[in-house]
């Protein structure tokens, strides 16, 4: 147990690393100076903080959030009820993404009740908006997935699909795509990803077939259409 977690804090330490150093080159060539001492050290306190969280966060991922993935995925597609199964799909999806810190982040950025976004006065109408969106799509992979269809196949209609939106949009309000688009990366983040990934693991493993294994993977990508 303790290998393990010196394994996952070592993980967090290497990849936090790179951001220090290059944090620090700039600051010492004078690049992008930080003037403020206080900042600096600042800096330094929060990157020690980002490891353990990550470290913690990471050892969570494995001990919870994985297993409990892949045994929700299993469990609700063994009731072969399919009206029960997109209900409660979609409302995992819908959650999980409200719950997601990157989302909160990307909204928090929104200028509101400007000609940006004149249709939307509050930050919580955009996350249940995308939440609506992400749980909506992840029933779709989730489809794609028992049909055992082809990944690039959809992927391709549903991009293709989306594009031509944005390409509509473009005549509407152009300011509104960039957000569009962040707002499918954002969803992806570090709560949504992994128990997602389990949950894909976890409905492959209720089927017959030969490709199990692949068909796991690729709801995170549709998914992330839906925002």
């Amino acid at each position: 147990m303790s290998l393990t977690w010196l394994h996952k804090f070592k993980s967090a330490f290497i990849s936090t690393l790179p951001m220090v150093a290059i944090v620090l080159i700039l600051h010492w060539t004078n690049l992008a100076r930080i003037d403020d001492n206080k900042d600096l050290i600042i800096f330094f306190i929060a990157s020690v903080l980002i490891i353990i969280g990550m470290g913690l966060f990471t050892m969570g991922t494995d001990i919870a959030m994985t297993p409990i993935g892949e045994h929700i995925g299993a469990s609700i597609t063994k009731q072969r009820k399919l009206g029960l199964m997109i209900f409660l799909f979609f409302l995992l999806g819908a959650f999980i993404v409200i719950a997601e810190p990157d989302l909160r982040v990307l909204v928090t950025q929104v200028p509101l009740g400007d000609n940006w976004l004149p249709f939307i006065s509050n930050q919580w109408l955009i996350i249940i908006l995308i939440g609506i969106g992400f749980g909506a799509f992840m029933v779709t992979g989730i489809i794609r997935i028992l049909l055992q269809k082809n990944l690039v196949l959809w992927l391709f209609i549903f991009y293709g699909v989306l594009f031509v939106l944005a390409l509509g949009l473009n005549y509407v309000n152009p300011s509104f795509i960039p957000f569009s688009f962040d707002s499918g990366g954002a969803s992806a983040g570090t709560i949504t990803v992994p128990f997602i990934l389990a949950l894909g693991i976890g409905i492959a493993t209720t089927r017959s077939g030969k490709k199990v294994n692949e068909d796991a993977f690729g709801l995170i990508a549709i998914t992330s259409i839906g925002p």
